[in-house]
């Protein structure tokens, strides 16, 4: 399963950047064309691992196996991660960035509740499409590895994105709360897709309801109407 996964998120990573290669290449960009090539390298890389990890567990996830599922040299990882800890903390942030860009999009959305909605949908249909990241975004590693507190600082970034939205929903009365009724949106969020993710609430249309249920009850908390 994990190098099914590999292989179709490689050809995602190919697509996404076969316009750019050929804008690159008719303007004679070698460097350019060398730092694409890293990026998808990179991406295919982490998505491998993080596949690893879902499928096999933490401890299946050695260098070794990583660079036989993408098909390279064990100096490829550590030259691009600087050993299993770097890669580790590399595929945490690069899961959060993902999900930080899914909700960022939904920025702009007025008023704040519908921003809200839209950034708690957008939170489940990440965790849907790319399990294997949401996975790793709250997985256990294995062994010693701790993400780095930087990491954890950087990864806030999708939840600060949510808490903007968030303080600017509440009332005057709770203006004080927003840190407090981000993290119960969150929790209800969390809840519900890691439960979905274990098939244990039903159906997909089932589950998009309790879904909705579930935030819009924890943003009633602090008078906030979804």
């Amino acid at each position: 399963m994990a190098s099914a996964l590999t292989s179709n998120t490689t050809t995602r990573a190919t697509l996404r950047t076969e316009a750019h290669d050929l804008d690159v290449a008719r303007r004679g960009d070698l460097r350019e064309a060398r730092e694409v090539g890293k990026a998808v390298a990179r991406e295919t890389i982490l998505a491998a691992a993080a596949a690893i990890l879902l499928e096999e567990g933490a401890a299946a996830l050695t260098l070794r196996r990583l660079a036989s599922a993408v098909n390279a040299s064990t100096k490829v990882i550590y030259t691009g991660f600087g050993g299993k800890d770097g890669l580790l903390n590399a595929l945490y942030l690069h899961s959060f960035a993902g999900l930080e860009t899914a909700l960022r999009a939904h920025r702009v959305i007025t008023p704040p509740p519908e921003r809200i909605r839209a950034m708690c949908h957008s939170y489940r249909d990440f965790a849907r499409a790319a399990p294997a990241l949401y996975h790793v975004m709250y997985g256990e590693f294995g062994r010693d590895f701790v993400v780095p507190t930087e990491s954890r600082r950087r990864a806030s970034a999708a939840f600060n994105l949510l808490r903007e939205a968030v303080a600017a929903a509440l009332p005057k009365t709770k203006s004080s709360e927003a840190g407090m009724a981000t993290r119960l949106v969150w929790a209800a969020m969390h809840g519900v897709v890691s439960l979905e993710a274990h098939d244990l609430l039903g159906t997909p249309d089932q589950c998009e309801r309790l879904f909705t249920s579930a935030i819009a009850a924890a943003a009633r908390t602090y008078d906030i109407r979804l």
